[in-house]
């Protein structure tokens, strides 16, 4: 329905509608990037959309692509009329239209970590440089266990005065070279530090490598399971996770203290039987098709 809102509204309003004119927009150096791509994407849809109303027709009337979305001219006018600044992580010369931050990425430590060296030895090095540079050290975990972690691994390896904060403002008191010698360990949700003018904050991606994250196992379900062994017959071939392929003879309900319970019972080679609960099982049927 949406692709036809023109037809039942007067006028669709755009993102800049919405702006006064006291807002300021701070745009991502990738956002021209994904702008070009999302209206070449718009006039492929259009295209096709047109394509299939020529081989039957009737079937769908597509509406012109500037009838629901901003053009090139009309979002660079959009840009134009409104307080619209980028990023870049690359430096420039200052100029009436180009404002240094000093900003910078923050220090990797893969040379280290490739090298074999000691990467623990090499952030307390480093984290020492910092506050001769005057800059106020920020060390940011994933989690709260995390940091402990991180900083009790620094302490063995000769940091002194790393103290954990519960917020920024706090991890800047505690990181002020003119007040302290300390290192804050602060819980934020970054991948990668940076460095600035007076502040320089160092991630765990930045000083261990990409993280690891391990996709929880998804469970299936009891009544999942038994809707798969219906389309099973005995006779057909079953794998269990620790007991390896057998075949599967059927459903079979064996008391467990007071309670009933429902097993899958198996029979291995050389008439082995075994009767288990439904759980780690896989079905694999004559056709070689095999299910999970």
């Amino acid at each position: 329905m949406e692709h036809w809102l023109p037809l039942f509204e007067d006028k669709l309003a755009t993102l800049f509608d919405h702006l006064s004119a006291d807002d300021v927009i701070v745009r991502d150096f990738g956002v021209p990037g994904a702008v070009e791509g999302r209206m070449e994407a718009v006039a492929d849809y259009y295209e096709n959309r047109q394509r299939a109303e020529a081989a039957q027709p009737g079937s769908y009337r597509p509406l012109a692509a500037k009838t629901l979305y901003l053009d090139a001219k009309e979002w660079a006018a959009g840009l134009e009329a409104c307080h619209a600044h980028l990023t870049t992580p690359f430096h420039e010369p200052e100029s009436a239209t180009v404002l240094d931050f000093g900003v910078d990425g923050a220090r990797d430590f893969a040379p280290e970590r490739s090298g074999g060296a000691n990467v623990y030895e090499a952030v307390v090095k480093h984290l020492g440089a910092l506050r001769k540079q005057g800059k106020k050290p920020v060390l940011a975990s994933y989690s709260v266990g995390a940091r402990e972690r991180l900083g009790n691994l620094l302490k063995d390896h000769g940091l002194n005065g790393a103290k954990a904060a519960d917020s920024w403002h706090e991890a800047l008191g505690i990181a002020d070279t003119s007040k302290s010698a300390g290192v804050a360990l602060v819980v934020l949700p970054l991948d990668h530090g940076f460095t600035a003018p007076d502040v320089a904050v160092l991630t765990e991606q930045d000083m261990l490598g990409d993280r690891l994250v391990r996709r929880a196992k998804r469970k299936k379900s009891a009544d999942a399971f038994l809707a798969e062994l219906a389309t099973l017959t005995p006779g057909d071939l079953v794998v269990h996770a620790d007991h390896g392929i057998g075949k599967y003879l059927g459903l079979t309900s064996i008391p467990v203290g007071q309670s009933p319970h429902d097993c899958v019972a198996v029979e291995y080679a050389g008439g082995d039987k075994l009767a288990r609960a439904w759980t780690g099982w896989a079905a694999r049927r004559g056709s070689g098709a095999s299910r999970r």
